[in-house]
């Protein structure tokens, strides 16, 4: 899929500017003359002349080099500059997870200060390579999927209510996200007790292992490609009955002939386009997994507090990634790129490089949200599991035992949304056009792109989430096959093009006959 290389170089005794230009210089020439292949991207850090010596090692490829400070990236012909951490992490991620030919050049530091530059560079292109093999399988595996899945839902999800007419719908009405880890087990009992104090999301492998236990979800939330039907087996006919959907709009169509009370829909990546026709507030961020997806529509639907239980992020000691009855059987190996975590009690726990990505998405997108809205809270009620910062840990359950019985009502019945107060007449297929052609247009700019597609695609802004959906299971595709990745990149969106086309026509055509007086 990708390289990564790092070279020792000799030591040098230059102590003046001039003679550690010289040996950078040297060292430079040096790690280019033991490339086994002309990278697409070279990941460095520093200024200097070393970087054109590694720059005339690429000439159709360029050289991405953190230069520490602050402000956006800089680009200069075949280099980019990058000031922040943060940025040449997420440049480095996106890079890797292309398929392209990546190579690292991190010269050994001379000064206490290169020292630990050296160390935090290392940690950054560490969690670069676990995200980018955790999105490099993703997409190459299900993101065809997600699109074929969405064009095949599109009735229904253009027909239903959205996450944009749901927000605060609970409002300051405590909400508890139910995963299916291992540690949902100890808590179960407790969750009983205190049923009626709470409205329950749970995700869809959660909802068995919480039935045997008399615990029945309001919600159950759904973003999974595949047919994952197998999560409500066994269960009684009408235990969906008065439970919502809150689904993807590009889940397995399966999920939705399920007999829910009602479905609401939300647009991840694949759908994002659909905005307009849905509504502000629609799309959602998911951070590649079930769990962090909940804890954000708990969030919207104005739940005060946010409670979690069974979000594990990390494998039990016996290895075990889910509670029994969760009807999930995907393997976690830990592999090179996973590793122990801290837990919530002290200790560590093993996790694999996908449960490691997942956890620190989950940190990302509660940090955005504790930003606008300081008040927020997410609690923790379990202590098995990884530790989750932005979120405090209540093992005892004392937040979940003080709360208020609800109303006998029950806020719940809140989620059984009456149809949207907009009309059909509110929306129109014109704004599934606009879609359509700021897709089209961000295409086209990237097939132009002076410095090749594929670098285009690679270095798109993270809010490019639908691009890299659409290009780069083409781009892996044609890359495997020996295709150099220009030429790949430039086949894939050609067919990108075709697919975007064919759905946006579909949800037109759809819209006109939704919206004909």
């Amino acid at each position: 899929m990708y390289a990564t290389k790092k070279t020792t170089p000799a030591p040098t005794t230059a102590t003046t500017a001039s003679g550690a230009s010289a040996a950078l210089e040297a060292w430079a020439d040096a790690w280019v003359e033991r490339l086994p292949l002309e990278p697409d991207a070279i990941l460095t850090r520093g200024r200097g002349a070393h970087l054109s010596r590694l720059a005339a090692a690429a000439p159709r490829g360029l050289i991405v080099s953190w230069i520490g400070g602050q402000g956006p990236p800089v680009r200069d012909g075949g280099q980019l500059l990058v000031p922040t951490l943060e940025a040449f992490g997420a440049l480095s991620r996106h890079l890797l997870g292309a398929g392209l030919e990546v190579y690292r050049a991190d010269p050994r530091p001379t000064t206490r200060e290169q020292t630990t530059d050296a160390a935090r560079f290392e940690q950054v292109i560490a969690a670069a390579r676990r995200e980018a093999l955790v999105e490099h399988g993703t997409l190459s595996q299900l993101a065809d999927q997600w699109c074929d899945n969405l064009e095949h839902n599109l009735p229904r999800v253009m027909l239903a209510p959205s996450m944009g007419d749901a927000i605060d719908r609970l409002h300051a009405v405590p909400v508890l996200v139910a995963g299916a880890g291992p540690a949902l087990a100890t808590v179960l009992d407790k969750l009983l007790a205190h049923r009626d104090r709470f409205v329950l999301l749970a995700a869809s492998s959660a909802v068995r292992p919480l039935w045997r236990a008399g615990v029945h979800p309001d919600a159950v939330v759904m973003i999974e490609g595949r047919d994952c039907t197998k999560h409500f087996a066994g269960l009684p006919s009408d235990a969906l009955a008065r439970v919502v959907l809150i689904a993807d709009s590009a889940t397995h169509p399966a999920h939705l002939m399920l007999p829910w009370g009602r479905m609401v829909f939300f647009h991840g990546a694949a759908g994002c386009w659909l905005e307009g026709w849905s509504g502000r507030g629609s799309i959602v961020p998911t951070g590649g997994n079930v769990g962090t997806t909940a804890l954000v529509l708990a969030w919207m639907l104005g739940g005060r507090p946010v409670l979690a239980a069974g979000l594990d992020f990390a494998m039990s000691a016996d290895g075990s990634c889910y509670t029994a009855h969760s009807g999930s059987t995907v393997p976690h190996a830990l592999g090179p790129l996973g590793g122990l975590v801290r837990a919530w009690d002290g200790g560590t726990l093993p996790a694999s490089a996908e449960l490691i990505c997942y956890r620190e998405q989950t940190e990302q997108i509660l940090g955005v949200i504790h930003n606008e809205d300081p008040a927020a809270e997410f609690l923790c009620l379990t202590a098995r599991g990884a530790r989750v910062a932005e979120m405090r840990l209540d093992a005892s359950g004392q937040s979940l035992a003080q709360l208020p019985p609800l109303p006998r009502t029950r806020a719940a019945d809140a989620l059984l949304w009456p149809p949207s107060q907009r009309t059909m007449l509110d929306r129109g297929p014109d704004r599934i056009e606009r879609g359509r052609r700021t897709v089209m247009r961000s295409l086209e700019r990237l097939s132009n792109d002076p410095s090749g597609p594929h670098l285009a695609l690679a270095l798109a802004a993270a809010d490019d989430l639908l691009l890299r959906l659409l290009v780069i299971p083409g781009l892996i595709r044609g890359v495997d096959q020996g295709r150099p990745a220009p030429e790949a990149a430039r086949a894939a969106i050609r067919l990108a093009e075709q697919r975007m086309e064919r759905m946006s026509r579909r949800a037109i055509l759809l819209a006109e006959r939704l919206t004909r007086p």
